[in-house]
């Protein structure tokens, strides 16, 4: 995951004129790219770096939810930070981005972006968004509580790992 952004990052850095705002919404139909203006129309007063697309949570509270609920915790209980959603559908001013010095190239693009932005001091919110759909998810129901786990376990690391390097 990561590293895709990354790939992005460097083509973005490759213009000749690079954009003022970039955008990251997963491929996986979970949030839908119609609703892009609800973290751009925002940046254009100039109050904000980065914008998170905040999902409400279900009834339920499921594994993700579960270890959602951890990792925004525990960025508040290291950073002083409160977040209510790692999501991925979010809105960077470009030069923050490219300053923030990005390095994971898998599951803790997301966090570290968040943790980085702010101990970077970047004007950090969240804005509503509709709930995902359920994402259909890859391979079987092994296969999608392994990603989760490997997955969870990468975001609190590089929570973690960011917050002793400080």
């Amino acid at each position: 995951y990561g590293a895709a952004c990354r790939r992005a990052l460097m083509y973005l850095m490759s213009l000749p004129q690079p954009p003022e705002v970039a955008v990251f919404l997963n491929g996986d139909a979970v949030a839908d790219a119609a609703n892009v203006h609800t973290l751009i129309e925002p940046m254009k007063s100039g109050h904000f770096d980065l914008l998170i697309g905040s999902r409400s949570g279900g009834a339920r509270l499921t594994a993700a939810e579960a270890g959602k609920l951890a990792a925004v915790n525990l960025i508040f209980a290291l950073y002083g930070h409160r977040y209510t959603d790692m999501s991925p559908f979010r809105a960077i001013r470009y030069p923050a981005l490219v300053a923030l010095g990005m390095r994971d190239e898998d599951e803790g693009w997301l966090v570290e972006m968040q943790v980085k932005a702010i101990t970077a001091g970047l004007r950090v919110a969240e804005v509503a968004v509709s709930p995902p759909a359920a994402s259909p998810g890859r391979g079987g129901k092994l296969a999608r509580a392994k990603q989760q786990v490997y997955a969870g376990g990468k975001i609190l690391f590089t929570i973690l790992r960011h917050a002793t390097a400080r």
